[in-house]
């Protein structure tokens, strides 16, 4: 399975990120500090690393070099999924920082349609749609009956759509 780990110091949002990436097929982990995700990323395998940029030490750019200078980690896929980089921002700034960048607020849609894309990019693993529903069913089963709610399901069938869509 994809494993995908979001660092963000809200950790409202890496969770809420985390539920929609799971939904899609992927295997999430959150970290809130830019050590934590270190530790993670040093002993877990991962597949895709989605950082914020704005945010206590070490900084999202900081935690960027430090992850390109490791023999281990350079080859890893990062997407910066920030407000620091916005459209008024020139290629030559956004470059070296971040294999992929995506500007918050996204949408869902937008945001799995750039993690296919680096994803690809890097030849690493895209579930397929029998794997999402395998995971659909797998997180559906694991939830209490009465946590369960269609607006759950209405989003899955929703995210199923839009990656099929897209070629997944």
């Amino acid at each position: 399975m994809t494993r995908i780990l979001i660092l963000d110091d809200e950790p409202g949002l890496s969770t809420f990120l985390g539920k929609i990436l799971e939904l899609a097929g992927y295997e999430c982990s959150c970290a809130v500090t830019g050590n934590e995700a270190l530790d993670i990323l040093t002993h877990e395998p991962v597949d895709l690393f989605i950082q914020d940029c704005l945010r206590p030490e070490p900084n999202g750019l900081k935690l960027y070099e430090i992850l390109k200078g490791s023999a281990n980690l350079r080859h890893l896929p990062i997407l910066f999924f920030s407000a620091a980089f916005g459209p008024q921002d020139t290629a030559e700034l956004r470059a070296p920082y971040g294999d992929e960048h995506l500007q918050k607020p996204a949408t869902a849609e937008g945001l799995l349609a750039v993690i296919v894309t680096i994803l690809r990019r890097f030849g690493r693993h895209v579930p397929t749609r029998d794997e999402r529903w395998a995971r659909y069913e797998q997180i559906r089963a694991n939830w209490q009956q009465n946590e369960w709610n269609l607006d759950f399901e209405k989003k899955f069938r929703e995210i199923d759509s839009w990656l099929t869509e897209y070629g997944t």
